[in-house]
């Protein structure tokens, strides 16, 4: 009760009375059920990833990560960019009372997930077999033993943001934020309990065992949904389910974000060095605990820029420098708490990691530019600019793929680093000036 009383207490001055009271209720909400989730997910994360480092070792670890993005990034072509599909499209049906419309898209967001998880899946192993890719062919059974994962990371990626726009804040985060990592932490502290040294293979097989048990928790969390949902006003004409262009916007955003942020790992993976993809894996992930607030808070960003789609700009603007400044404030904390800590929190890992505290530090620094800059990404997805984003986006990925080739060719890790934060800057840049457009 006192944590509620407080994060209420906190809410009301920061936002003040220039907000929507449903707005203000809405973010305060989503942070109190979400910032639970997220601390409590990012130590899970943490432990699970120094637990598979202890039990594999540094190199099979690379491999294992090398394997797992590669998967993620099929993940995200099967969905074809339903995930947004419906997080675009569901707030303002339930808002207009006609839940069965809301279903069916979710129905019909995963008709498509399956559809394309299969097609992906066929056309994976093809290319695995025929051994074309000297790094798919190196590792052919680990990728094998990977194919199912497409499915199911899809699977989830879809019907968790369909439970996020019915504003199941707890039930869209769950499974993956919490019951994953809870998991893999209790697999892989068993092996190492029992001094069990794994392989890249063992490792994904865990993995998939854990996304089944997840898959099956979110299926329950939508069964409760549609069991609890029904049409508040009758005979609401329904929108027809159509598959479009702004599928290709959706999904063409969804696919260059991920390439952003693993466009190294998949690098260093084509250099055929796993040790090196482990430890900036190790490090990415320890400088994203900087992205925790605007992670917290994205959790109601998009439906609530969806909601205000036809609202003037000046409120627009308000809403938007508000969850800024807001987001901005949590993220420097952290990073605060990175810079006291970082030593000793690598040492977890392994000894030899410690000598990496000041790239740590500058790739958590990095982060600090999505939390100054805004979400600009999910405000003009949510208004109707997906154009405008996945141009930036496209624009970015090409500029940070060559920055990333040189640099880690000439320099290594240090130059990944580097790479990470320009590409950092300028992309939230860019994004920034065109948000400025849209609500100036």
């Amino acid at each position: 009760m006192q944590f509620t009383e407080l994060i209420n207490k906190a809410s009301e001055k920061f936002f003040g009375k220039l907000l929507q009271q449903s707005d203000t209720a809405k973010i305060t909400h989503g942070i109190k059920k979400t910032i639970i989730i997220q601390g409590l997910s990012y130590v899970l994360v943490f432990v699970s990833n120094i637990l598979m480092v202890r039990v594999a070792g540094m190199e099979n670890y690379g491999i294992y990560i090398s394997v797992i993005n590669w998967i993620s990034l099929l993940s995200i072509i099967a969905c074809q960019g339903m995930e947004d599909v419906v997080l675009a499209d569901i707030p303002p049906t339930t808002g207009n009372g006609n839940f069965e419309a809301a279903k069916k898209i979710i129905c019909f967001a995963n008709k498509i997930t399956l559809a394309g998880a299969v097609i992906v899946a066929l056309l994976f192993l093809i290319v695995i077999i025929s051994s074309i890719v000297a790094v798919f062919k190196n590792y052919q059974i680990a990728y094998i033993a990977a194919l199912f994962n497409i499915y199911l990371f899809a699977f989830i990626t879809v019907n968790q943001q369909s439970l996020q726009a019915f504003n199941r804040f707890y039930g869209s985060q769950l499974a993956d934020k919490i019951v994953k990592p809870l998991l893999l932490v209790m697999i892989f502290a068993t092996l190492y309990y029992f001094n069990v040294h794994t392989g890249p293979v063992t490792l994904i097989n865990a993995v998939t065992v854990v996304q089944l048990i997840c898959a099956l928790v979110v299926l329950l969390f939508l069964k409760d949904t549609f069991k609890n949902s029904s049409n508040s006003i009758s005979g609401i004409e329904e929108k027809k389910l159509t598959y479009g262009y702004r599928n290709f916007y959706f999904f063409f955003i969804s696919l260059l974000y991920f390439l952003k942020t693993k466009i190294a790992i998949f690098i260093f993976g084509f250099a055929g060095n796993p040790e090196d993809t482990a430890v900036f894996n190790i490090l990415c992930r320890l400088a994203d605990f900087v992205l925790v607030p605007f992670f917290i808070i994205h959790s109601v960003a998009p439906q609530l820029f969806a909601k205000h789609k036809g609202a003037d700009k000046s409120y627009k603007k308000e809403l938007f420098n508000k969850i800024t400044a807001l987001t901005t404030l949590g993220a420097l904390l952290v990073f605060v708490c990175v810079v006291l800590f970082g030593k000793y929190i690598l040492g977890f890992y392994s000894k030899s990691l410690v000598e990496s505290y000041w790239w740590l530090v500058i790739l958590s620094a990095a982060q600090l530019f999505y939390s100054i800059f805004g979400p600009g990404s999910a405000l003009l997805m949510m208004q109707g600019k997906q154009k405008q984003a996945a141009f930036i986006l496209a624009a970015d990925v090409i500029f940070t793929l060559l920055l990333f080739v040189i640099s880690i060719k000439w320099y290594g890790l240090s130059g990944a680093v580097w790479a990470t934060v320009l590409a950092a800057f300028i992309y939230n840049l860019l994004l920034r000036v065109m948000v400025n457009k849209l609500i100036s």
